[in-house]
């Protein structure tokens, strides 16, 4: 099949902006157009960061700088969304270092921590945590991915994108 990258015109390119209170703001250049993407990529990102739902924010702008695949059925979800997920472990990792200096967490690595409801925590001790606002309020932390990034760390083997998304919610 095509490089994943071929798939799109403009290769999915993404920011993620870690706020002072713990929230998160994506900033991706799109249109929105009905079908719940807004909700998708910011339950995507609150699911690899460790933090609540409620606390991502999709910032759509004029800026193109951050370009996200256009709707086309479900195209645009699957090939920004590997992209999005990309982009929060980057972001998740680089909290989870910071944390790892702070006195609650001394003597532990990045890997002996974990981000759960907005909180950082020991693994073996969860007990043992901080919420993410306050790494967030001693470090500027911004992430970005992009498709390129994704495509140099697949399997050289040849690879083809399923691009079938779908969604139900329940009440």
């Amino acid at each position: 099949g095509l490089p994943f990258v071929a798939y799109a015109a403009v290769p999915a390119t993404v920011g993620l902006r870690l706020n002072p209170d713990g929230s998160l703001t994506v900033l991706g250049f799109r249109g929105e157009g009905g079908v719940q993407t807004e909700t998708t990529y910011s339950m995507i990102i609150a699911d690899e960061v460790g933090i609540p739902y409620d606390a991502v924010e999709l910032q759509r702008s004029d800026y193109a700088g951050f370009p996200l695949v256009l709707m086309g059925g479900s195209r645009g979800t699957v090939l920004n969304s590997v992209v999005l997920v990309k982009a929060a472990r980057k972001l998740k990792q680089t909290i989870l270092s910071y944390a790892a200096e702070l006195p609650e967490f001394e003597g532990r690595s990045p890997e002996e921590l974990g981000i759960v409801d907005g909180f950082v925590y020991e693994k073996t001790k969860p007990e043992n945590r901080v919420p993410v606002s306050k790494i967030a309020e001693l470090h500027y932390i911004f992430m970005q991915a992009d498709q390129a990034e994704v495509e140099r760390e697949l399997p050289k083997e040849k690879h083809s994108m399923v691009r079938q998304a779908f969604f139900v919610e329940v009440e």
